[in-house]
C-alpha cells in the first residue's frame, strides 16, 4: 500500500529577510541569489515543512502497517513543482530533521508590510516573542547519518526523497530523543554557500488550492497472493472490474475493493442445469492505480512492490485508506497486469465505475 498524510505546516525562510514569515503562502521556494559580484554576497532561502506522524506511530506499533514480505515500512517525501527558472542541469537538495520547535505563523512573501510573527530565517516564533534558532536558518539534528539527499540531473523537478531514517529512527523509535519538528530542505553543502547561481525552485505548499500538497508517502507491501481452488484467467481477450466500489467514501474510510477479471469472449458452453460461474483470478504480476477523473493526474502511481494486487477465495481485491486522497473529488481505478501470457507482456484496464472521496 501507498498511504499519504499531508503537512500540519510549512513555511519558507529567506535568508535576506531574517524576520519575514511565510506561513500561509501557497508557494514554497529554494531560491539562491548570488550577487553580481559573487561571494560575498549569496542568500538562500530554505523550507520548513511538518508532518503529524503520531497515526503512523500508532498503526506500525499496532502492526497494522507491516509489510507481508517481512520489510519495514519505507517513508517518502513528496514535494511537487509549481515553477522553476535558471535551474541548472545538475543539482542536488538535502533534508535533515529539526531539532527545534517552531511557528508556522501566517505571513505571506506578498504581504505589506511583511508579517514578521512566526517562523523566519532568525526566529522560531517570530520577532516578538524573540526565540531564536540555535543556527540561523533553522537548527538541525547534528548526528550523523540522518541528512539524506536527492540528486537531480536533468530529470523532473518535483522532490521524492528518501526519508525513511529520519521518520524511522528520529520521530517513531525515538533514538535521538528529539520531538517531531519537521523536516528542514535546503541545497546541498556547498551548493548554498558557493558563488554557482543554482536559480529558483518553486514548489506547491499545503495551502495550494490544486491536488498537488505535499505529502509524506508510507510504502509497505500488504499483498496476499493465495490461488485455492480458482483459475487462472487465460483468455486473450479480457476485461477487469470492480465488484463491490461504493460511490462515496468518507476520507477517514478504510477499504477493501474488490475486483473481478472476465473473459470478454468465453468459449460456449450447454447444460441443462443452472452453474454459477467460479471468480477466475489475475496473476501475481498485476499492480493498481489511482486516478484524479477531473485532471487525469495519476495520484498513486503503479509500484511493483506497494500496489500489487491480492487474492483470496473470493477473488482479486486491494486494500486503500482514503484519507491518502484529498476530499471532494473523484477518482478512478486503473490496472496494469504483467506478463499473464507472455513474458514482458504489459495489459492496462480502467474500471468501469468512479468513486469520490467526502468529508
Amino acid at each position: 500500500m501507498i498511504y499519504s498524510i499531508f503537512p500540519s505546516r510549512d513555511a519558507t525562510i529567506y535568508e535576506n529577510s531574517e524576520s519575514l514569515n511565510t506561513g500561509i503562502d501557497e508557494i514554497l521556494e529554494l531560491t539562491k541569489i548570488v550577487s553580481s559580484s559573487k561571494q560575498p554576497g549569496v542568500s538562500n532561502t530554505r523550507i520548513l515543512i511538518d508532518f503529524d506522524t503520531s497515526e503512523i506511530s500508532a498503526s506500525v506499533a499496532s502492526g497494522e502497517i507491516s509489510g507481508s514480505d517481512g520489510l519495514s515500512p519505507k517513508y517518502y517525501l513528496k514535494v511537487f513543482n509549481s515553477i522553476q527558472d535558471q535551474v541548472p542541469y545538475s543539482y542536488t537538495l538535502a533534508a535533515a530533521p529539526i531539532s527545534q520547535s517552531w511557528d508556522m505563523g501566517i505571513g505571506k512573501l506578498p504581504y505589506y508590510p511583511s508579517v514578521v510573527e512566526g517562523a523566519s530565517w532568525k526566529y522560531r516564533d517570530g520577532q516578538t516573542a524573540g526565540t531564536q534558532w540555535s543556527s540561523s536558518g533553522g537548527t538541525t539534528v547534528t548526528e550523523s547519518g540522518y541528512v539524506v539527499t536527492q540528486v537531480f540531473n536533468n530529470t523532473t523537478y518535483d522532490i521524492e526523497m528518501d526519508v525513511s531514517t529520519i521518520i524511522t529512527s528520529s520521530w517513531i523509535q525515538g533514538a535521538l530523543g528529539y520531538q517531531n519538528n519537521g523536516i528542514l530542505i535546503q541545497r546541498s553543502g556547498s551548493q548554498e554557500t558557493d558563488g554557482t547561481r543554482y536559480g529558483s525552485l518553486k514548489y506547491f505548499s499545503k495551502e495550494t488550492h490544486t491536488i498537488f500538497a505535499p505529502r509524506l508517502e508510507v510504502r509497505w507491501n500488504d499483498s496476499q497472493f493465495a490461488t485455492g481452488s480458482l483459475t487462472a484467467l487465460t483468455g486473450d481477450s479480457i476485461g477487469v472490474f470492480t465488484s463491490n466500489l461504493q460511490g462515496e467514501y468518507k476520507e477517514g474510510a478504510k477499504a477493501r475493493i474488490r475486483l473481478l477479471g472476465r473473459e470478454l469472449h468465453p468459449a460456449k458452453a450447454y447444460t441443462t442445469t443452472a452453474t454459477a460461474a467460479s471468480p477466475k483470478y489475475l496473476p501475481s504480476s498485476s499492480y493498481y492505480s489511482i486516478v484524479d477523473v477531473a485532471t487525469n493526474t495519476t495520484i498513486v502511481p503503479y509500484n511493483t512492490s506497494y500496489t500489487k494486487i491480492s487474492l483470496d477465495s473470493s477473488g482479486n481485491y486491494f486494500n486503500f485508506w482514503m484519507n491518502t486522497l484529498l476530499p471532494e473529488r473523484v477518482y478512478k481505478i486503473e490496472v496494469r497486469v504483467d506478463s499473464r501470457q507472455y513474458a514482458g507482456q504489459q495489459e492496462y484496464f480502467t474500471c468501469d465505475t468512479v468513486f469520490k472521496v467526502v468529508r
